[in-house]
């Protein structure tokens, strides 16, 4: 238990040396908040997808460069997945919907409520798809799916 701990923060040690190279890490941490600092790492632990802590990193920073778009997301969710050859597109798409909207959420920068509301139903829809589209491709996508859900919702 103590090396897998001492394992994860040293990873996440690299991962943030990586980024303080292109740019401020607290501006990285601001723009991302604590929950999805180290996205594509937790990712890449949740569907055990063996990435390295570099190309983690130089995806963070591809997304945090243009954030507030969900072609971003998805363009970003898709280089991720192909690295370890999982190909299905709607896949991409949905998890990438629903990181995007989860964070949106976390954020809370809303000036109407009922925007909120929109978010979180693009955000259920997405998830919603995502199960759909696992259940066909992976045996044991319950265990993914609460592991997303426990860290990001």
């Amino acid at each position: 238990m103590k090396t897998r701990i001492f394992l994860d923060l040293k990873n996440k040690r690299e991962i943030k040396s990586h980024i303080k190279i292109e740019t401020k890490f607290w501006k990285y941490k601001k723009i991302l908040g604590k929950k999805f600092k180290f996205l594509f790492y937790n990712l890449s632990k949740i569907l055990e997808i063996s990435v390295s802590n570099q190309q983690c990193a130089q995806l963070d920073l591809k997304l945090v460069n243009n954030i507030y778009k969900v072609e971003n997301w998805i363009s970003c969710m898709k280089q991720f997945l192909n690295l370890n050859l999982l190909s299905n597109l709607r896949i991409h798409k949905n998890l990438a919907i629903f990181l995007f909207y989860s964070w949106q959420i976390y954020l809370q920068r809303f000036k109407f409520r009922q925007k909120l509301f929109d978010f979180e139903d693009r955000r259920r829809d997405a998830f919603n798809n995502l199960s759909l589209e696992w259940i066909k491709t992976d045996p044991n996508f319950n265990i993914k799916l609460i592991e997303i859900l426990r860290r990001w919702k």
